[in-house]
């Protein structure tokens, strides 16, 4: 199937709009924005997203102090430069992840 850049940047703007809404909504921080945990999915119906964040073992919960990841959180080539340096992941570090994956 042939894909237009349109749709890749309406299933971009799709995986922006879901990871707002596990933020706001779920009160969830993902922390792994890759290429990998992208995906673009075939239409099942005219509303449905054309784009997902996929694989939460790394997400948090807001609330939680406590994380299952024993390291760093991320994949090495789209980690925030903050949390490189060791500052704590807040949301603003997957949106740089997100540029990251954009570029």
């Amino acid at each position: 199937m042939r894909r237009t850049v349109t749709e890749l940047l309406e299933a971009l703007r799709n995986t922006i709009l879901g990871y707002r809404s596990l933020l706001e909504d779920g009160k969830i921080l993902y922390r792994d924005i890759s290429e990998n945990n992208i995906i673009i999915t075939e239409l099942p119906a005219k509303e449905a997203p054309k784009g997902r964040l996929i694989d939460l073992d790394l997400a948090k919960e807001l609330d939680s102090m406590l994380s299952r990841a024993r390291h760093r959180t991320g994949t090495i080539q789209f980690i925030a430069i903050e949390v490189l340096k060791g500052k704590g992941h807040i949301y603003r570090h997957d949106l740089e992840s997100f540029f990251y994956v954009f570029v």
